[in-house]
C-alpha cells in the first residue's frame, strides 16, 4: 500500500488539487544527478527540469498464472516526442548518442504543485528498469519501462 508524505496527502485531499508525474529516466552511472526528467508539461524543482515531452503514460500490464506457476515481470510503456526541438535545441532520440538508457533506472513520482519537492522517496509510486527495446521515429520515442 502506498503511503504518502503529510505536505502530498494535504495538498490532495481538501483542495481537490489536480496531481501529477514525474519521471525520471537514469543514464551512464546512474548518479544523482544523471537522469532525465521528463512529464505531461515543463515543470522545475528547484535544480531539476522535467521536460513536457510525455504524450502516454501507456498502461500498466502484468501477468500471473496460478495454474502454470508464471508470471510476467510488471511493464509499463511511455510514449515521448520527438520532434526537431522538443528537448534541449534537439530531438529526444539524439540524447541516445551520449546517454546510454538501456537498462537503467527509472522513478516515477506523485506529485501536485502545493506540495513541494518533486523526488521525495516518500512520492515513488514505481521503480524499475528501463527495457532495452527503445523504439523511436521522427515524431515519437516508445520507453517500456520494467518493474523491480
Amino acid at each position: 500500500m502506498l503511503s504518502f508524505d503529510s505536505a502530498l496527502s494535504n495538498a490532495l485531499y481538501p483542495k481537490s488539487t489536480t496531481s501529477f508525474w514525474v519521471l525520471k529516466l537514469y543514464y551512464n552511472a546512474e548518479g544523482s544527478s544523471d537522469f532525465t526528467g521528463v512529464s505531461d508539461i515543463h515543470r522545475h524543482d528547484g535544480t531539476d527540469i522535467y521536460y513536457g515531452l510525455v504524450s502516454s503514460w501507456g498502461s500498466l500490464q502484468q501477468s500471473l498464472d496460478f495454474f502454470n506457476f508464471t508470471t510476467s515481470t510488471g511493464n509499463m510503456s511511455v510514449k515521448l516526442i520527438n520532434t526537431h526541438i522538443s528537448i534541449k535545441g534537439g530531438r529526444f532520440s539524439d540524447l541516445f548518442s551520449t546517454n546510454n538508457y538501456a537498462n537503467r533506472k527509472w522513478e516515477l513520482f506523485q506529485n501536485t504543485a502545493q506540495a513541494g519537492t518533486y523526488d521525495t522517496a516518500a512520492r515513488m509510486i514505481g521503480s524499475g528498469i528501463i527495457s532495452g527495446d527503445i523504439a523511436y521515429d521522427t515524431k515519437g520515442v516508445t520507453f517500456k519501462l520494467l518493474d523491480y
